[in-house]
């Protein structure tokens, strides 16, 4: 094996680490393996070999789980100009990094950006590999929670609609995509107060990943969590809790008590139990959260700022006003200088401060 050679495989292996440690919730880990992985590749690869364009992608997708979206956008840009450059518009390559750089925008919420990006992309995807394949349904689903994002709640049933039964066609009802999509199909259908076709959707869903997947697969997890947040809005604290304790249970026993997705699961158990009527509990439970994601993250990551927001709202539904204006306040400077102004999360921060200050 000659050096190019060796150093090849070696930026694959890193690679395939910054990958893992994406999927065990350690972006800031995955950021530095994949900035030292990118800075080798360049060096002795040079900018356009496949390697480096690879690695390249992981260190965009760590960014992006990393909450450092600016960085997460301007590289899947230099991405796809460089696939482009190299390979073509319309390569299957580029047509995926185009993919992934639509679903940045969307989770840095522009999904208007978004859409427009998807919309242009879907017709190219269409004329290569073919409508129903797995790379244009994975769009398509992304287009739909843009969509949602956007308050076309309408428009994304139907394109969630079209896409699994596309998937139902081609690979079956049980294909892991479709469940994404099924999963993605309850939550909109709640969003837009159709809560006895979330409940449907949900229940069904439920049965068929413990048939194809083990009911403690993270996939029925979800279910059962988005079924609970469904009940939640129906005014049935009483049968959500039960849920989200059972997730968190299983998420506790399957993850660990510091995942990231276990505290998300400690937050929704917290938010049913202050919708019940023990406001002060739910604060403990908002503060334990608040402390493990600070220990784990940068001061300013999403989920940080996150876990500052519900914490104010737990102070303010136990009346402690003065101590919820303080949080509120300290999250809204925060997320205009993370998020920006106009993102949603800042506009939800700013009017939770208002209606409190208007109340005082």
């Amino acid at each position: 094996m000659n050096d190019d050679a060796l150093v090849e495989r070696l930026v694959e292996l890193r690679s395939r680490a910054v990958r893992y440690l994406l999927s065990v919730a350690d972006p800031q880990r995955a950021v530095e393996e994949g900035m030292q992985n990118v800075a080798d590749a360049r060096a002795h690869l040079g900018d356009h070999h496949p390697a480096t364009l690879q690695a390249r992608i992981e260190l965009a997708d760590a960014f992006d789980d990393a909450g450092r979206i600016d960085e997460a956008i301007s590289l899947s840009t230099d991405i796809v100009n460089a696939l482009t450059s190299a390979l073509g518009p319309t390569a299957p390559e580029t047509l995926r990094a185009r993919h992934a750089l639509a679903s940045v925008y969307n989770s840095a919420g522009h999904p208007d950006v978004a859409i427009d990006m998807l919309d242009a992309l879907l017709p190219e995807q269409a004329g290569l590999p073919g409508e129903a394949h797995v790379d244009t349904l994975a769009t398509r689903t992304v287009l739909a929670d843009a969509q949602e994002s956007a308050g076309e709640t309408d428009a994304a049933i139907t394109t969630y609609l079209d896409v699994i039964a596309s998937y139902d066609r081609t690979v079956g009802p049980r294909h892991p995509e479709s469940f994404t999509a099924r999963i993605n199909l309850a939550y909109a259908y709640e969003t837009n107060q159709e809560f006895d076709r979330a409940v449907e959707v949900s229940e069904a869903l439920l049965d068929d990943i413990a048939a194809a997947l083990g009911a403690d697969h993270p996939d029925a997890q979800t279910v059962r969590n988005n079924l609970a947040y469904t009940y939640e809005s129906m005014g049935r604290p009483d049968l959500a809790v039960p849920l989200y304790e059972s997730v968190l249970a299983t998420r506790r026993r399957t993850l660990g008590k510091d995942h990231p997705t276990t505290l998300v699961s400690v937050n929704n158990v917290a938010y049913a139990t202050q919708a019940s009527g023990d406001a002060e509990l739910a604060v403990e439970m908002y503060t334990d959260v608040l402390e493990q994601r600070r220990r784990l993250l940068s001061e300013h990551h999403p989920d940080v700022l996150l876990s500052r927001h519900n914490l104010a709202y737990g102070l303010a539904g136990a009346n402690r006003t003065a101590e919820a204006i303080e949080v509120y306040a300290d999250v809204l400077a925060r997320r205009e200088k993370v998020l920006g102004a106009n993102h949603e999360h800042t506009v939800r921060t700013r009017r939770n401060l208002q209606d409190l200050l208007d109340e005082t």
